[in-house]
């Protein structure tokens, strides 16, 4: 797979700092776009005006105007938040404190998007301002996080905070939008939190993740689970135990482990002990499965499947070494293959992520969370055009959950309804990413962006 000349120098740049950075995990606590994010979430705020230049490539098509009416745009309405020429938004993320710097994208993400709309002129003569919230990994510094910028704020977009719920209080009480990932599962019976994927009760889940794996390869039958062990992760864990079972696929070992450990190699050989045929490197950032893949590759053992969310991201080869080829993911988030130029360039959302994030981020890897950061922007602009002039908070949630056949203008497939609760559609489309040596391949669909099949729900025990 070609990855478009201008991005290579930035991704490798990247790839190189990512790795030094792994090297002192433990004292980076690094936050982005030069906020202490990561010392206890003081947040930068920025209007994203970054690339209204005028420079926008024809090939890339320019966000629609939505000027302010002559009468004006009713200025605050009374909201908190809200002025006549802006919005404030939070970006609630967990990132650094020794575990992983990765869910910075999500804000950088959604950045690249508000930089998109603001250099058209903003929605209704109001420009977004995104805010970085940084909880780190941490439920004490969430706390303070959410208590000191949720008074402040008009909604959260840009979500991705494994520590959210000890924020559950303070957003079901303000009624604040949160319109993206929530990590504790109480949000998702919240009337004001939305997300653009269909959401399941607490304890259910879709294996059709699974059903691709197991599709691909009916030989596979036992599976080693290795997890980061941090707040929150267990009910997680469970879901895989449950979804690999559902497909019958044995779990025989099922570890978490630190997020700074250096040397895997015990665990690797434990897994093999084991019979595994599979590992399902669950909850671990990209940075501890380059280890993970090298300490396979050591050991010169490289099971039937090895799969993880993270390996799709352009740091993946530095990381991995040796041990880079053969890994397999399901697009996270349902999105695009965001790496190759040509499925990007073939739709209009995905050639506009390509340019705003390489405008605003030079020097961020593309990865999974910057890519659901945009998509989680894209839903909260579609509510605020919808919305009206007249912004407030109880117009915006009505009219984000009227939206239908959303897809992001194509970045992924149509959801014919993404505010769905309590089901999900009959399909799951999706598309699987393979490493070879030095890129990508794609596995399914064979041409095309994604493939549909059939999709099941299955149950988990949510306690520990």
């Amino acid at each position: 797979m070609k990855l478009r000349e201008g991005t290579k120098s930035r991704r490798s740049k990247l790839a190189a700092v990512s790795l030094l950075a792994a090297v002192a995990l433990a004292a980076a606590a690094c936050g982005s776009k030069g906020s202490s994010a990561a010392s206890g979430g003081s947040g930068s705020a920025t209007d994203a005006s970054t690339g209204s230049s005028g420079s926008i490539p024809s090939s890339v098509a320019a966000f629609p105007k939505y000027p302010a009416p002559s009468g004006g745009n009713g200025g605050s309405n009374g909201q908190i938040g809200l002025t006549a020429n802006s919005i404030a938004v939070g970006s609630p993320i967990a990132a650094g404190n020794g575990v992983s710097n990765a869910q910075i994208g999500t804000t950088l993400g959604a950045q690249a998007y508000y930089a998109m709309v603001n250099a058209s002129g903003g929605i209704y003569g109001r420009k977004l301002n995104l805010t970085e919230m940084n909880t780190t990994f941490d439920p004490n510094v969430g706390l303070g996080v959410f208590t000191k910028y949720i008074p402040q704020m008009f909604a959260m977009n840009g979500t991705q905070s494994n520590v959210d719920a000890v924020a559950y209080n303070l957003v079901q009480q303000s009624g604040i939008p949160w319109v993206g990932e929530a990590f504790d599962p109480q949000y998702y019976a919240l009337p004001n939190q939305v997300n653009y994927q269909p959401t399941l009760p607490y304890g259910q889940a879709s294996n059709a993740s699974y059903a691709l794996y197991k599709t691909a390869d009916p030989s596979i039958s036992k599976v080693a689970i290795i997890w980061v062990n941090t707040s929150g992760i267990q009910p997680f864990v469970n879901s895989e135990v449950a979804g690999w079972n559902s497909v019958g696929v044995k779990v025989v070992y099922n570890v978490g482990i630190s997020g700074t450990i250096a040397n895997l190699t015990p665990y690797v050989i434990q897994a093999r002990a084991k019979g595994a045929d599979v590992v399902d490197a669950f909850a671990v950032d990209i940075t501890e499965a380059g280890r993970l893949a090298q300490a396979m590759q050591q050991q010169g053992w490289n099971p039937t499947l090895k799969t993880n969310y993270s390996i799709y991201d352009a740091s993946w080869h530095q990381l991995a070494g040796a041990g880079a080829a053969g890994w397999q993911t399901v697009s996270t988030y349902d999105t695009l293959p965001f790496l190759d130029d040509a499925a990007l360039d073939a739709t209009t959302g995905g050639a506009q992520f390509l340019y705003w994030t390489n405008k605003v981020s030079p020097s961020q890897p593309l990865d999974v969370f910057t890519i659901e950061g945009w998509v989680q922007a894209a839903l909260f602009v579609q509510g605020l055009i919808k919305a009206g002039p007249n912004l407030t908070r109880a117009n915006f949630l009505t009219s984000l959950k009227a939206i239908r056949n959303f897809s992001a203008d194509g970045v992924i497939p149509v959801t014919p309804d993404p505010t769905a609760k309590g089901s999900l559609p009959a399909q799951f489309c999706n598309n699987v990413q393979e490493s070879t040596a030095d890129g990508y391949q794609q596995l399914s669909p064979k041409t095309g962006a994604f493939t549909c099949v059939p999709q099941k729900v299955y149950s988990y025990p949510t306690g520990s």
